[in-house]
């Protein structure tokens, strides 16, 4: 087991965001957690990657931060790094050796690989998102996160993403979280979690 949530309830400002939730996630799991704006899927996420610690509950896991690949809603790319430079520093920041052949992999199956030179305040708003997944299985991490990783993007983009998200933690033996409210991504998954008013519901 990789992590497991028990009662975790989470409170923000006062209010409660997460509440009685338990979660187990194994070895190569793939799970789509959905629900409604406000529900706490993004807090979900947050206390799973543990950059939110929870109010009441307990959060257990053997993976360290530099483990997990995190694909943030909000992207967090440096505008003035060039796109390997991105991928290197994420790299560098986790400890882990830069793999140029896994990098040019990446980047070939988003189809970012001609826009390797160039900074991340000149790519498009999908390219952006592209290069931020990148960015978060360059290290080949142990549990991969994404936080509406196909918002941004086209009917095709969004079919390469999802694909490669799952390839990769295939080949990584990873396991696979997303958060979305992505209708498009439920035929991709057979297990999934519905959140409503910081509820688990299935």
């Amino acid at each position: 087991m990789l992590l497991s949530l028990r009662d975790v309830g989470v409170q923000l400002g006062g209010k409660p965001v997460l509440q009685a939730v338990h979660l187990s996630i194994a070895e190569k799991a793939s799970l789509l957690v959905t629900g409604p704006s406000g529900s706490g899927k993004t807090t979900l996420l947050s206390v799973i990657a543990g950059f939110l610690a929870p109010t009441r509950g307990t959060r257990e896991t053997t993976l360290t931060l530099a483990e997990t690949g995190f694909v943030f809603q909000t992207l967090h790319l440096l505008p003035y790094l060039r796109v390997q430079e991105q991928l290197r520093l994420a790299c560098y920041a986790t400890q882990k050796t830069y793999d140029a052949h896994w990098a040019d992999h990446l980047l070939t199956k988003l189809e970012l690989v001609e826009k390797t030179g160039a900074y991340a305040a000149h790519l498009s708003t999908g390219e952006a998102q592209r290069l931020a997944i990148a960015r978060a299985l360059v290290h080949k991490p142990q549990l991969i996160l994404a936080d509406e990783p196909t918002a941004a993007l086209d009917d095709v983009n969004c079919e390469a993403v999802i694909r490669l998200l799952q390839e990769t933690a295939g080949a990584t033996n990873a396991a696979l979280v997303v958060v979305t409210h992505d209708a498009r991504l439920k035929p991709y998954f057979s297990s999934s979690l519905v959140l409503k008013e910081g509820r688990a519901l299935a």
